[in-house]
């Protein structure tokens, strides 16, 4: 599991990404790149691959890499939450700051280009979450 970690003097900014072991409580910094300086947001795949917002996409980084191995920066714009789904499809909230202008793209499984926007009732979005298959 990886966690970001905040500097207290600016709760925005991402200092560390620490890396735990299954069942361990202490963390190991990661040192990865490319994640957004304020409000990075994260999530993991089955695979332990680590989806975390740049400042204009979604960076992709394999278990224990330092950069990314893809980036998606098509329909990214101020990313404010990423989520998966058991299938493996990515939902990236975007925030571009002007009233009523979020939205949530939709990208298939290993896709790179969204095949569904939802735009719809959306205001200042601070994330998206996705109800697991039953």
């Amino acid at each position: 599991m990886r966690r970001g970690f905040i500097d207290p003097s600016s709760p925005a900014k991402i200092l560390h990404v620490l890396q735990f072991a299954p069942g361990s409580s202490t963390g190991v910094e990661t040192g990865i790149q490319g994640i957004a300086p304020i409000g990075a947001t994260f999530a993991t795949d089955r695979a332990g691959n680590l989806y975390a917002d740049g400042a204009a996409s979604v960076n992709i980084y394999a278990p224990g890499a330092k950069t990314p191995a893809r980036s998606i920066a098509a329909g990214v714009q101020s990313p404010t939450g990423i989520a998966l789904d058991s299938a493996g499809n990515l939902y990236v909230a975007n925030y571009p700051g002007a009233p009523g202008a979020s939205f949530i793209n939709e990208y298939a499984a290993g896709g790179s280009v969204p095949v569904n926007t939802f735009n719809g009732n959306l205001s200042a979005l601070a994330g998206v979450a996705v109800r697991p298959a039953q």
